[in-house]
């Protein structure tokens, strides 16, 4: 019997202000077109880092490819690649087909003439031919689409996520976007995961897992204004109309420091345990920037070991 190459049980990841998705189950096959979808906020790009390895903060059972990501997700990102996620992955638009496909040889370590082997055997399997002397903006829609994911198996791969598709790709096209998706993933044995808000248009042979709204809870909390430290605006004042040694007096800046405090007032330092979690914003919301598990940080782990 066929193994997964997707296989999570109770997956999930939460920050300090809650729940970002999950519990949650999943087994995608080899072949197999996965379609995750939900509102904003509700943690479809984190779970696709998860599920390619890339997430610091998942929690559960989770295997790639027959390897434990939560043990060993070094190991198992090897067979994973992300086509497109929100602002931190995707392909430069004003580089050309043939640019872009040297610029991802040189980022996944292959050479470029096995990208280009690689192209000409996608645009078989396909049956369509884009010319490679066009910049990526120049492309349709779905061509970008498509060309994006192309590129992340350039260097084959078993998991390849693709973020926000709905929002590359308008809404009737979608379909034919997802039949491209699933032919790429027969041909590969792999499995696709694209990221969409609905699931109108998932073809029927597609796995379709729904996340509801994350549960974490809002931090900010409005400002009073006795929480303000008060200054010494008069004395403020008075120093910053003081002529300098050429005459020229100052402006006040919005960002200076205030010139003194009322009398028992001190400027608050943070004190221990003050700063945010890794991975959270002052609010105490998960930053992708600092829990995404980046694909060189494979080399300075195993350099480790």
């Amino acid at each position: 019997m066929t193994e997964p190459l997707v296989h999570a049980v109770g997956l999930t990841a939460s920050a300090r202000q809650g729940t970002i998705f999950g519990p949650l189950d999943l087994d995608l096959y080899p072949g197999q077109l996965g379609i995750v979808h939900g509102d904003r906020g509700s943690g479809k790009s984190a779970l696709l880092l998860s599920l390619t390895a890339r997430f610091r903060r998942a929690e559960g059972t989770l295997f790639i490819n027959g390897i434990n990501a939560i043990e060993k997700p070094y190991e198992a990102m090897k067979y994973t690649s992300v086509a497109r996620l929100a602002d931190y992955v995707q392909p430069e638009d004003r580089l050309t087909i043939d640019e872009s496909v040297v610029e991802r040889c040189y980022i996944d370590a292959i050479s470029a003439q096995q990208g280009k082997d690689r192209v000409r055997e996608f645009e078989e399997t396909l049956g369509m031919t884009i010319d490679h002397s066009c910049e990526l903006e120049q492309l349709s829609s779905v061509e970008r689409a498509v060309a994006s994911v192309c590129l992340a198996m350039l260097r084959p791969a078993k998991v390849i996520v693709l973020d926000d598709a709905d929002s590359m790709v308008p809404h009737r096209h979608q379909r034919p976007l997802f039949d491209i998706l699933l032919k790429l993933a027969r041909h590969e044995d792999a499995t696709i995961i694209a990221a969409t808000m609905d699931d109108d248009s998932v073809p029927p042979e597609a796995v379709d897992l729904g996340l509801p709204r994350s549960k974490r809870m809002a931090m900010a909390q409005p400002i009073k204004l006795d929480q303000l430290p008060r200054f010494n605006t008069k004395r403020r004042e008075a120093a910053a109309q003081q002529p300098g040694p050429d005459g020229f007096v100052p402006s006040r800046s919005r960002s200076e420091e205030p010139a003194s405090y009322t009398a028992g007032e001190e400027k608050q330092e943070s004190g221990p345990g003050s700063a945010p979690d890794p991975g959270e914003d002052s609010d105490g919301a998960s930053t992708l920037g600092d829990v995404f598990r980046h694909d060189d940080d494979s080399s300075a782990h195993d350099n480790e070991e």
